[in-house]
């Protein structure tokens, strides 16, 4: 039996997954998300040691993006960053792709 790709319903998870291509695109997002979430709270000199190779400019880019879609990288007035509620969701997925990537 053939599967129906034009349902309402696969439209609709076609249209999650691209939405969090979209979220999640670039070569920083994952590095930070993954920092955040082991870090818990760290200072923005912090991550930008422990991102190696992101300058300042592009760090503040990916935190204001990951922050405006609710994914993670808040900072607060002491410039401290942390992961929000949406990207501990997030990292079951993570370790789950860590562990896909070893397993090759």
């Amino acid at each position: 039996m053939m599967m129906q790709i034009n349902t309402p319903v696969c439209q609709v998870r076609m249209q999650a997954i691209s939405d969090t291509m979209s979220i999640l695109s670039g070569k920083w997002k994952f590095h930070i998300l993954g920092t955040l979430i082991e870090g818990s709270k760290l200072g923005f000199m912090d991550l930008l040691r422990e991102v190696k190779g992101i300058g300042t400019k592009m760090l503040s880019k990916e935190l204001q993006d990951l922050e405006m879609n609710q994914v993670g990288g808040q900072v607060n007035a002491f410039s401290l960053c942390q992961p929000s509620c949406h990207s501990h969701t997030l990292a079951m997925r993570l370790f789950c792709l860590f562990f896909f990537t070893q397993t090759l």
